[in-house]
């Protein structure tokens, strides 16, 4: 099983944006994972980012769904 390159320019935009936000959010998450204090700005910081994260992830599907009804 292969991964398929993304078929629009828009749906790569989409997962590279993902892939930068997660990279940020991965490392406070792991610090508040690790038990290391945190604090209160960080904490937020990462409940915003996870809801950003979640909205791309739902354009995403969008993007994914307007391209298989055009093409299939």
């Amino acid at each position: 099983m292969s991964i398929q390159p993304a078929p629009t320019d828009q749906i790569k935009a989409d997962l590279d944006d993902l892939i930068a936000r997660w990279q940020v959010l991965k490392v406070n998450l792991t610090d508040l994972l690790d038990g290391k204090e945190i604090s209160e700005e960080a904490k937020y910081e990462i409940f915003h980012d996870f809801n950003v994260e979640l909205a791309r992830i739902d354009l995403l599907k969008s993007h994914y769904g307007e391209w298989a009804k055009r093409n299939h």
